[in-house]
C-alpha cells in the first residue's frame, strides 16, 4: 500500500495558520480598535489602509513577490481621482494621494528588504531628491512660503514618492505589465466618452471626476504612446488608439495633442533608427531620429496648418502662456543662481505657476534647479533610447511640461521619466531589453 506524506501537509497547514490567519486576526482586532478609538475618520482611514497594505506587503515579501510597477502608474493616473471623489463624499478629510502613497510604501519597503537589486532604484531618483532638497531650502527665502510649502508637499506625494516606487519596483522585478496600463487607459477613455460632462464654466471641454481637462488629456496621451508602440496585437492597437485619441481631443487641450504628435514622430524615428542599425545603416537611422521631429516643427512654424489650429492657438488658455513667460524674466534676473523660492511665481498675481516646468524651475530654483532637471531629462531620454515605446512616452510627457508643467503636477512625466531612468541601468549593463518591448508584428 502506498504511504502518503502526512507530515509535510501538516507542516504546510501550520505555516498557513501561523501567517495568514494571524494576519487576519491582527488586522480585524487592529481595525476594530482604530475605528473605535481613532480621533477622526481621516486618521482612522489612514491607519486602516496602512495596516492592510502592510499585511499584504509582508505576505508578498515572504513569497518573494514584487508588486508590478504598472500598478503605481495605474494608481496615480487613473485611481486617484475616483478615490478622491469617494473621499470627498465620505468627508474623510484626507487626500486620496496620501492614501495611495501610504498603500505603496509597504510594497516598496518589502522589495528593498527582500530584493537587493531593488536598492539600485534609490540611486536612480537622486536627481529628484536633490531637486526636492533645493525646493525645501528655498522655502526660507520664498515670497510665498505658505503656498510654496503646500506645493512642495504635493510634489512629494504626486511626484517623488511614485517615481521612487516605480524605479525600486522595476529594479526588483525587471518587467512591467503594459497591458494593465493600456487597459486602464482605454477604460478611462471610454468613461470620458460615455460619462463625461462639461468642465466648470468651459462646458465645451469634456471632463470626468471634475478633473482639469488638460490633465485627463495628458494621462490619455501618455498611455496612447504605450498603446501605439507597445507589445500589443495590431487589432488591439487599432481599437484602442483611435478611441483614446478622440477622448483626449474632446478635452480641447492643445498641449497634449501637440505632445502626442511629437511623441509619435519620435517613436517612429527611433523605430527607423533601430531598423537601420540592424541593417548596418546607423547614420541613416540617426538622421531619421532628428529629421522627422524637425520636419514637423518646420510645418508647424511655417503657418501651413494655422487654419486648422487657429481656434486653439487663439484660446485665452494658450495666449496666457506668453504672459507667464514674460513675467518670469524679471524674476529670473533678480535671483539667477538659486531662484526666488518655491511658489514664488504666485507673487506675480498672474497665476500660481507659469504652466511651463523648465521656466518654473528656473524662476523658483535658479540655475541650480534647472541644471538638476536637465540632468534628469537627459537620463530619461538616454534610458529610453532603444525602445520606440519609451522614446515616444518620454517625448510626449516631456513636451507636455512646456504647456502646463509644474513640479506639483505632471505626474505622467515623473512616472514615465522615472521608468526610463530605471531602465537605464538594465540596458547599459547588456541585459536583454524584453521589459521595454518593441512594437508587435502581429
Amino acid at each position: 500500500m502506498r504511504s502518503y506524506p502526512t507530515a509535510p501537509v501538516l507542516a504546510a497547514g501550520h505555516a498557513i495558520f501561523s501567517w495568514r490567519f494571524l494576519y487576519l486576526i491582527c488586522a480585524a482586532v487592529g481595525a476594530g480598535v482604530v475605528m473605535g478609538a481613532g480621533p477622526s475618520l481621516g486618521i482612522k482611514s489612514v491607519i486602516v489602509v496602512g495596516v492592510a497594505a502592510t499585511i499584504v506587503a509582508v505576505e508578498f515579501a515572504r513569497r518573494d513577490i514584487v508588486l508590478d510597477p504598472a500598478w503605481v502608474i495605474v494608481a496615480v493616473l487613473f485611481l486617484t481621482a475616483p478615490l478622491g471623489v469617494a473621499v470627498d463624499e465620505a468627508e474623510i478629510g484626507v487626500s486620496s494621494l496620501v492614501i495611495l502613497n501610504l498603500g505603496l510604501v509597504p510594497f516598496v519597503a518589502g522589495a528593498l528588504v527582500r530584493t537587493p537589486a531593488s536598492r539600485l532604484g534609490l540611486l536612480h531618483v537622486v536627481p529628484l531628491v536633490l531637486l526636492g532638497l533645493v525646493a525645501v531650502a528655498s522655502i526660507s527665502w520664498s515670497p510665498e512660503a505658505a503656498y510654496g510649502t503646500e506645493k512642495l508637499a504635493i510634489f512629494f506625494v504626486n511626484g517623488l514618492v511614485p517615481a521612487t516606487a516605480v524605479t525600486v519596483l522595476y529594479a526588483a522585478k525587471r518587467e512591467i505589465n503594459w497591458s494593465l496600463v493600456a487597459g486602464f487607459g482605454f477604460t478611462y477613455a471610454l468613461a470620458l466618452l460615455v460619462l463625461g460632462t462639461g468642465w466648470s464654466d468651459e462646458s465645451d471641454r469634456r471632463t470626468i471626476f471634475d478633473i482639469n481637462p488638460i490633465n485627463i488629456s495628458g494621462y490619455l496621451t501618455a498611455v496612447l504612446a504605450v498603446v501605439i508602440f507597445g507589445p500589443f496585437q495590431r487589432l488591439a492597437r487599432l481599437v484602442m488608439a483611435p478611441i483614446m485619441l478622440v477622448a483626449a481631443a474632446l478635452t480641447l487641450s492643445l498641449g497634449p495633442l501637440v505632445s502626442i504628435g511629437l511623441g509619435v514622430l519620435a517613436g517612429c524615428a527611433e523605430t527607423l533608427r533601430l531598423a537601420a542599425r540592424a541593417g548596418h545603416r546607423t547614420a541613416i537611422g540617426w538622421a531619421a531620429l532628428v529629421l522627422l521631429p524637425g520636419i514637423s516643427l518646420v510645418i508647424v512654424f511655417s503657418g501651413a496648418i494655422d487654419p486648422l489650429i487657429s481656434p486653439l492657438i487663439e484660446d485665452p488658455n494658450v495666449t496666457s502662456r506668453e504672459d507667464f513667460l514674460a513675467a518670469s524674466v524679471p524674476l529670473i534676473e533678480s535671483a539667477p543662481l538659486f531662484g526666488i523660492g518655491v511658489g514664488g511665481f504666485a507673487s506675480t498675481g498672474l497665476h500660481l505657476y507659469p504652466h511651463n516646468l523648465p521656466d518654473e524651475v528656473m524662476t523658483e530654483f535658479g540655475l541650480v534647479g534647472v541644471s538638476i532637471l536637465l540632468v534628469w531629462g537627459i537620463m530619461a531620454l538616454w534610458g529610453a533610447i532603444g525602445s520606440p515605446m519609451m522614446v515616444a512616452a518620454v517625448v510626449t510627457t516631456g513636451t507636455l511640461t512646456l504647456f502646463t508643467g509644474s513640479i506639483a503636477s505632471q505626474e505622467e512625466f515623473w512616472l514615465f521619466s522615472a521608468l526610463a531612468v530605471a531602465m537605464f541601468a538594465a540596458t547599459r549593463s547588456g541585459r536583454d531589453r524584453s521589459t521595454a518591448p518593441q512594437p508587435s508584428s502581429g
